[in-house]
C-alpha cells in the first residue's frame, strides 16, 4: 500500500511533512523521504548548546532561547530582576517574573 504524504499549500511553494524531522519542508528538500539539504551543527547564541540547524540563518536552538536572549537585550544584556514577593493565597516567597 502506498502512503499518503501530508502536503500543504503556501504562497510560494507546496510543502510536505519530513517523518525524520516531524516538521513540514519544502517539497523539492525530500528525495525518496531523505532530506536534501543539510546544513551544519551550530552553537545556541544564548545557552551555548549545539544543534542541528532547520534553516540557514536560524542563531537559536529553540523557541524559549530565542525569546531569553530577547528579553536579556532588552535588559541591557543582562537577566532581568525583578525581585522577590510573597503570595497572597499561601505566604510563601517566589521570585517575580514581571515589573
Amino acid at each position: 500500500m502506498a502512503t499518503k504524504t501530508k502536503e500543504k499549500f503556501t504562497l510560494k511553494n507546496r510543502v510536505v511533512f519530513d517523518p525524520i524531522t516531524k516538521r513540514f519542508t519544502q517539497k523539492g528538500h525530500i528525495v525518496h523521504g531523505v532530506k536534501v539539504l543539510q546544513y551544519e551543527e551550530a552553537i545556541c547564541e544564548y545557552c551555548g548548546n549545539k544543534y542541528p540547524k532547520h534553516r540557514k540563518l536560524q542563531r537559536f536552538c529553540n523557541n524559549k532561547c530565542r525569546m531569553k536572549w530577547w528579553i536579556r537585550q532588552q535588559h541591557g544584556g543582562e537577566d532581568p530582576d525583578y525581585g522577590m514577593t510573597n503570595c497572597v493565597i499561601c505566604e510563601k516567597e517566589f521570585q517575580k517574573t514581571r515589573p
